[in-house]
Order: C-alpha cells, then structure tokens, then sequence
C-alpha cells in the first residue's frame, strides 16, 4: 500500500519562514510560496538570490553587504527580517517562550 504524508515540522511563534521572511511558521508551511520576500532587502526573491547590484561588489549570492539599504519585512524598519532589535522578532521570542512555559507546566501537572 502506498499513503500520502506530509513532513511534520513541529513551527512555533520564534519560527522563521525562510521564503516569505516573516514569523510563525516555516516554509512547508508557507501561504506565500509564490511571492517570496528576501530578508535582507524586502525584494521579491528568496534570500539565497540576493545579489548586490554594484559593481566590483565582493558578496557572494545570499550575502549582505554595505551596499544593501536593510529593510526589514515584518516591521519595516532599516534591519534584516532577522535581526536581533526587531520588535516582530521580539515579540515572537516572547511568545514562544510563554508558550513552552504552559507546556512544561501542564507537563509537571501529569
């Protein structure tokens, strides 16, 4: 017998999507497949094919580099998607670990 199955991928709050750059679930996951967003610049491309446009620019694709105006997707401020004073992020950190709290909680109570 053959069955379909889908990957498990256990995603919390602190999950990051590596194709649309935002919080919350991961790329098997992803309502966005077809409209990615780059991390480091809010482009329309995966993050992997992000490239510098300047030339003699050293970056490898994927890389950012001092040409890049950082934007961040998820709260449009001058930072990557992923940077650590995100608010976005921040507050998805939070909520992850409130989250694993109750469940270690519940836990103790069995």
């Amino acid at each position: 017998m053959k069955y379909d199955v889908e990957r498990f991928v256990n995603a919390g709050p602190d999950s990051f999507c590596g194709v649309c750059s935002r919080w919350g679930h991961v790329e098997a996951k992803c309502g966005s497949l077809k409209m990615p967003a780059c991390m480091l610049c809010v482009g329309r491309h995966l993050t992997k094919d992000h490239k510098c446009n300047v030339v003699g620019c050293k970056a490898n694709a994927g890389q950012n580099c001092a040409h890049n105006v950082d934007k961040c997707v998820n709260c449009k401020g001058n930072h990557i998607a992923k940077a650590n004073c995100c608010v976005k992020k921040q507050e998805a950190v939070k909520v992850a670990r409130e989250e694993r709290c109750t469940w270690k909680e519940r836990e103790g109570e069995r």
